[in-house]
């Protein structure tokens, strides 16, 4: 059952609709087969820096359509949070445990974090600083972003290039750090939410010291501001890249 199979399309069709037996429909070469999963599927090579990449998705928009396209792609394909080294979706919107399709390491489910209302900022965008503060407190509990160097939390509508993020990253390595993308209309550099990319030590030192940012008068914020503007506050250092959004 791998794309790189002779007549992929054709055991791709078995898979789903004969999954677990030998139906005719999977017969091929004269023989019948199954895709029965035999056991867990075998990791793929990680690459340095390491990555965990994060989707804060509406279950009921247009959203849904770009990940599970995503997901459809094909083993080649090397863009978007599946071709990360670990990777989540979460939806405040739905169960958690939505069945979202198959990615490189099996079947790929939403993770649920509690919602909370947004309005319009000070800057005429979403004001949707309570619901991230309680995206990273799902984070937090799940704990995978310790299996990676850094953190990366991406809109499902923006293209992400893995491959390339690994080479803004690397020179950055091993520090309490978070980038900054935009330095324009601003007092300060901002991080902004398209792709925001924060080292395992910067998210640490803010799980630590969530407090002290919820304080903070993020009110009339869109989340990139406030988190920018916190983890400043905290001494995380930020390091400004203007080509990475």
């Amino acid at each position: 059952c791998l794309a790189n199979h002779t007549q992929f399309a054709h055991h791709h069709q078995c898979s789903i609709e004969a999954k677990g037996n030998t139906s005719e429909k999977c017969r091929y070469n004269g023989r019948t087969w199954t895709c029965r999963e035999l056991g867990p599927r075998t990791m793929r090579s990680w690459g340095r820096p390491s990555l965990f990449c994060t989707h804060v998705m509406r279950l009921y928009s247009y959203e849904v359509d770009i990940v599970k396209s995503q997901l459809q792609q094909d083993e080649h394909f090397r863009g978007g949070i599946f071709a990360c080294d670990q990777y989540a979706v979460y939806a405040s919107d739905a169960a958690s445990g939505t069945f979202l399709g198959f990615g490189p390491y099996g079947p790929v489910r939403t993770r649920w974090f509690k919602t909370a209302p947004v309005w319009r900022s000070s800057a005429n965008t979403a004001a949707n600083t309570l619901l991230f503060m309680n995206f990273w407190e799902a984070v937090r509990w799940d704990l995978q972003y310790k299996c990676c160097h850094w953190t990366i939390k991406a809109d499902p509508d923006a293209v992400l290039l893995p491959d390339r993020l690994r080479g803004v990253l690397s020179h950055r390595m091993g520090r309490t750090n978070f980038i900054t993308t935009c330095n324009k209309h601003f007092h300060f550099a901002l991080m902004f939410g398209a792709t925001e990319a924060i080292s395992t030590q910067g998210l640490e030192r803010y799980f630590s010291n969530e407090d002290t940012c919820r304080s903070l008068p993020w009110h009339p914020w869109g989340e990139d501001k406030w988190m920018t503007v916190c983890l400043q506050n905290l001494g995380v250092a930020p390091v400004f890249d203007g080509g990475l959004v």
